[in-house]
């Protein structure tokens, strides 16, 4: 049978596929990196990750190459130049390389993305930790599920990681973990969390290109 998580189906897998990420993978993220400043989710498909970093009370510019009824569509994010604070999301498994290496030409302050795991290994992407400032990799503990065109079927079957880049950060990364625990039976949506003291109200800010 076919599996509709981020297995994907091998040469049936598009570019531009859109695996949904649960709201609480973003609660997980703010457990263990401080973020300052607005946030721009740049691939943000039907909206869960950025209204969910909207609810801890930051301010969310969100977009994505399609058009899905979220934020601006039609934005092509590696030929954008909006200078932002930071970079939140959950890149495309095909451009994550570019999707990072862009991310820090554009966000002043951190860049984090949803990536799995394995993205640790190879001899590019070592090339690639050893010429940006990777500040933190935080480990789920237990496998995340990303539903493919956020439709709910089996469990995760691969190992996710957030990594954060930080500028300016001239040390080597720490490895954090998360004790995250999926709902069971259900898909995730996004809910309300803590602001962690901060007073200001999220809103989504219309992208100025």
């Amino acid at each position: 049978m076919a599996s509709s998580n981020i297995i994907g189906s091998g040469n049936k897998r598009s570019l531009f596929d859109f695996y949904s990420t649960p709201p609480r993978a973003i609660d997980e993220l703010f457990a263990h990196e401080d973020f300052t400043g607005n946030v721009w989710e740049c691939a943000c498909g039907n909206g869960s990750m950025a209204q969910a970093i909207s609810a801890h009370g930051f301010d969310v510019i969100s977009s994505d190459l399609r058009n899905t009824g979220f934020g601006e569509g039609g934005v092509n994010f590696l030929s954008r130049t909006l200078q932002v604070d930071n970079i939140i999301t959950n890149p495309s498994f095909a451009l994550a390389e570019k999707f990072v290496l862009h991310s820090l030409k554009c966000a002043r302050k951190k860049v984090a993305m949803l990536l799995k795991l394995a993205w640790l290994e190879g001899d590019r992407r070592y090339k690639l930790f050893m010429s940006t400032p990777l500040s933190k990799v935080i480990v789920f503990s237990k496998r995340l599920t990303l539903h493919r065109e956020a439709v709910a079927t089996s469990a995760g079957m691969m190992a996710f990681a957030w990594f954060v880049w930080e500028h300016g950060n001239n040390k080597n990364p720490e490895i954090a973990w998360c004790n995250y625990t999926p709902l069971q039976n259900t898909m995730e949506t996004c809910h309300t969390s803590p602001n962690s003291g901060r007073d200001a109200m999220p809103q989504q800010v219309e992208l100025k290109l």
